[in-house]
């Protein structure tokens, strides 16, 4: 068994153990939460996604370069990743800062005060966890990512499933915070990051200015994800937002074993690309991406008949969120397409990151076009969300596929899948 099929065992066993886990904990937490509190709940995480959405791109500097570099000059590379992280934990301090300061705008509302200062300490505790997950990473140590991230996942999963009925909301606002921390903890004591705190001006320029734009389109893919809850909560209060986070809830559990697949390739890959061997594209993207496509459109068409069931069965209040569900259920086709070659639009040797910032702000530019737009009902939104992701899907993996088939053959092929998909939903 080579050595990318260890690791995407490794990570499948990890997702196995940890996924179901947080099904039970959404289960519990959907079942003792009503749809406006789910709702709240849903935008308090994604302040706390700031970890991923509001940074300088200093992590995705050692993303890009460290694999890449560390083919020709490890002293370069090591040189690259202590910047990166040095100024990755002053920038965590400063935005956990920030977001805690907002906090006292609200100090009359008990809830939303605690669930803001939450925010920020999940936000500086993601930035560190996203520094040691790095590490893992670049250095192929999967089975070690994976057994950390079964660990998170367990601990978190866990305490809030033992708590939501006693404190409610405040289980997911309180309790995973303090699950999060004792896994830093452990990973502070057990992973030596290896690296020497430095800031060298040139440097810390140099990763600003390619950082930025890496980080920026983690922002606009952010700032797409901001736009959606902020039109549902307009238009349809915290209700609509708490039926889309459900059906999203159940889509992002199947999107993360996506990524458990494609992050076993991802060194390997740019590696190659360090070598100039653009063949591996073949391999480690096109034909994934096929395999992955022809899995996803039947078990589509099952989760069609399962998550129906379920809803009705254990979870009446929110049966106003099957016709959405039914809707971005397709949204794992879209997934499917791109997370073999999303990435690589802004890896060394393929250089073409304004392709992906065009990828999205087509979708963001779609999402733009409902604020002019009277919607009837949530539905219409969420097709319109559907098929900007498809754009978004489509147009990232033209650009990285055409580097080694035809261009006009791949666009017939994509063209057709696209328009079918279409039909179907």
């Amino acid at each position: 068994m080579s050595q990318i099929k260890r690791d995407i065992k490794s990570l499948l066993k990890s997702s196995i153990i940890v996924k179901p886990l947080e099904v039970i904990k959404g289960f519990f937490v959907l079942k003792f939460l009503t749809p406006e509190m789910y709702g709240f709940l849903n935008i308090i995480n994604q302040i706390s996604s700031f970890a991923k959405y509001g940074d300088l791109g200093f992590i995705s500097v050692v993303e890009r370069e460290y694999n890449y570099e560390v083919i020709k000059d490890k002293n370069k590379a090591e040189y690259i990743k202590n910047i990166a992280y040095s100024s990755e934990l002053l920038l965590a301090v400063c935005l956990s800062i920030l977001v805690f300061l907002v906090s006292f705008f609200y100090i009359d509302n008990m809830v939303i005060f605690i669930g803001i200062i939450s925010a920020s300490l999940m936000l500086f505790i993601s930035k560190i966890n996203r520094l040691y997950s790095t590490h893992l990473r670049i250095n192929k140590e999967f089975n070690r990512f994976a057994k950390y991230n079964t660990l998170n996942g367990t601990l978190i999963s866990l305490s809030i499933i033992s708590t939501v009925s006693f404190i409610g909301i405040y289980a997911p606002l309180i309790v995973g915070v303090f699950a999060s921390l004792i896994v830093i903890v452990i990973m502070f004591k057990k992973i030596n990051l290896n690296f020497t705190f430095l800031l060298e001006k040139e440097e810390v320029l140099r990763q600003l200015k390619v950082g930025v734009t890496l980080g920026g389109l983690t922002f606009v893919y952010g700032l797409g994800i901001y736009l959606e809850r902020f039109i549902i909560v307009k238009d349809f209060g915290l209700e609509g937002v708490g039926f889309f986070a459900f059906g999203m809830f159940i889509v992002m559990f199947f999107q993360y074993f996506m990524y458990d697949l494609v992050r076993p390739y991802m060194p390997t890959t740019k590696e190659a690309l360090a070598n100039n061997n653009k063949e591996i594209l073949k391999q480690n993207v096109a034909y994934p991406t096929v395999k992955l496509v022809l899995f996803v459109i039947p078990f589509i068409y099952l989760l069609q008949f399962i998550i129906p069931y379920l809803i009705t069965n254990f979870f009446e209040q929110y049966v106003g969120a099957l016709e959405i569900f039914r809707l971005l259920s397709f949204l794992l086709m879209a997934i499917s397409i791109s997370t073999f070659s999303g990435y690589l639009l802004y890896s060394q040797g393929i250089n073409k990151t304004h392709h992906a910032y065009i990828s999205h702000f087509i979708y963001i530019f779609i999402i733009l076009l409902c604020l002019i737009v009277k919607f009837e009902s949530l539905e219409e939104l969420v097709y319109l969300f559907v098929i900007g992701a498809f754009l978004k899907s489509f147009y990232q993996a033209y650009f990285v596929l055409n580097e080694v088939y035809n261009g006009f053959y791949l666009s017939l092929v994509l063209g057709l899948i696209f328009g079918g998909i279409l039909w179907l939903i």
